[in-house]
């Protein structure tokens, strides 16, 4: 079991971040799938420890009318009404294989299906993300999904029941809501206090204290714990955080 830190992407040099984390989550695969011979050699540079974790490319969990479309360079493949939601069409599995691949190339531990703030959690999308989920190969790779709407919060027997079935990581920021104990691992992204999302924030030193003893709460489950910053001051909150994890 280890706690493993890192920042949602290298808002630094590759380099310079190298030589600080052990760990990063890819972002730039959530809007525009990367070129996989690059991925490749992100993953021959790095050092053989460390290790990345990536988003799934957002039209699997993104309908069209998503504003983070606007972000996508290339024409996709299909009906773009048949994208998003975790439906299993053939536009969302062949968008998922396209994820596959780029995980494999950067060897990815965890691929992080952020779903977007209207999926709620009923019975018809249970049933749309149970066929999905029973649909796909998960390649060796850990899968985790971080639901953004309060439904879910509101079912979490139904979604325990989901993610126990198909081994699925809870990714939570977990100053907000307790992880649910499923998959081989946990999964916390950190998105700013004083909202559900604050990316301006930044974190004290009482914070991070805080998030010590969440954190170490998790450790009797024997299971790695990865801890990823997504705000602003990611770089310092990271840092600090490792360096809190010691004392």
């Amino acid at each position: 079991m280890m706690i493993k830190v890192g920042c949602c992407g290298f808002q630094i040099s590759k380099k310079k971040y190298y030589g600080i984390f052990n760990l990063v989550e890819v972002q730039e695969s959530f809007y525009n799938l990367p070129n996989v011979t690059r991925m490749e050699k992100w993953r021959k540079e790095a050092p053989p420890d460390f290790e990345f974790t990536m988003k799934a490319w957002q039209v699997i969990t993104h309908p069209k009318t998503s504003p983070t479309w606007r972000r996508i360079k290339t024409d996709v493949w299909g009906d773009p009404d048949n994208y998003g939601l975790l439906r299993p069409t053939k536009e969302n599995l062949r968008a998922w294989e396209k994820t596959l691949e780029v995980a494999d190339a950067l060897k990815a531990s965890v691929i992080i299906l952020q779903l977007p703030p209207k999926l709620e959690l009923n019975e018809s999308t249970y049933s749309h993300i149970y066929e999905f989920l029973s649909r796909i190969d998960m390649g060796g790779h850990m899968v985790a999904i971080e639901p953004r709407n309060k439904t879910w919060d509101r079912n979490r027997e139904r979604m325990k029941h989901l993610f126990q079935k198909f081994n699925i990581i809870h990714c939570v920021d977990i100053f907000k809501r307790d992880p649910l104990r499923t998959g081989n691992a946990f999964y916390i992204r950190l998105h700013g206090l004083n909202g559900e999302i604050n990316y301006s924030y930044r974190y004290t030193d009482e914070d991070l204290k805080r998030l010590r003893m969440l954190v170490k709460n998790l450790e009797k489950y024997e299971k790695d714990i990865y801890v990823l910053f997504n705000n602003i001051y990611m770089i310092e909150s990271a840092s600090k955080f490792k360096e809190v994890l010691k004392s």
